[in-house]
């Protein structure tokens, strides 16, 4: 079985520096050593476009979705931002 991506959402939100551009590898980093990987998690995942191990794309997959949402900001040149979302008081 394959560890699921709100597992390694996680990870990656709560070690991630915020306000700061992350390139993908130290996201993919930061994932591997939060998350306990399981077998299945290494297997390759192909399509079309290319191949690379399961972890990796579902990674890349919780990026690319939390990127639609609002919570995390990709530059498409595999760099990621996450805002502070922390309100200031006055």
């Amino acid at each position: 079985m394959t560890t699921a991506q709100p597992l390694m959402w996680e990870a990656i939100l709560h070690n991630m520096p915020r306000e700061k551009w992350v390139p993908l590898n130290d996201i993919l980093e930061i994932v591997r050593k939060n998350v306990s990987l399981q077998g299945d998690d290494f297997t390759l995942a192909t399509s079309e476009k290319d191949e690379s191990i399961r972890w990796e794309n579902n990674v890349r997959n919780a990026l690319q979705y939390r990127n639609m949402t609002g919570e995390i900001i990709g530059d498409k040149k595999g760099n990621y931002f996450i805002p502070n979302t922390k309100q200031e008081k006055s």
